[in-house]
């Protein structure tokens, strides 16, 4: 009797302490299935925050149905965005590429926030480049115009 009890104490320790271990885990190791929202701020030349926009899949002309200045706006600043996501930003307010300038970007890591991104700088990098820790310059048209304050569309298409 002594023996067939043995093992069926062995096992129902065994049981117990997996259920602990299970239950005790970190919630930071725990991988979201579906990212939130995020946010994208656009900042005006001295860097005041003009507006924001929920990241989610949509064309904005910017002072269209939104609180957003037109040709008024300098940077931007991502939070908490999810990766695999498209932005694009454009002196035309179509988002095309026929005005000053026409900027395609990728997020490329999970949750991506930034600090600001000054439009100015961008031409200074190469297509493919990381212009920010999880942010990629995909495609670029800026053929010497001006930059700064001529901002007029943002697109952004997430993945999904």
């Amino acid at each position: 009797m002594k023996n067939l009890l043995m093992p069926g104490l062995a096992l129902a320790l065994a049981l117990m302490v997996g259920l602990v271990a299970c239950t005790a885990v970190d919630e930071s190791s725990i991988v979201k299935t579906k990212a939130e929202d995020g946010t994208i701020e656009l900042f005006d030349k001295n860097d005041n925050r003009d507006c924001y926009f929920s990241f989610k899949t949509g064309k904005h002309r910017l002072e269209q149905g939104n609180d957003c200045r037109n040709n008024e706006l300098y940077s931007f600043k991502l939070n908490n965005v999810p990766s695999a996501a498209t932005i694009i930003v454009a002196d035309a307010g179509d988002c095309g590429k026929d005005e000053n300038f026409y900027f395609k970007f990728k997020t490329i890591k999970y949750e991506v926030s930034t600090d600001y991104i000054r439009l100015d700088n961008i031409p200074s990098f190469e297509e493919g480049a990381v212009v920010a820790p999880g942010l990629r310059l995909i495609e670029m048209h800026a053929p010497g115009a001006t930059i700064g304050g001529k901002w007029s569309c943002l697109e952004i298409i997430r993945s999904e």
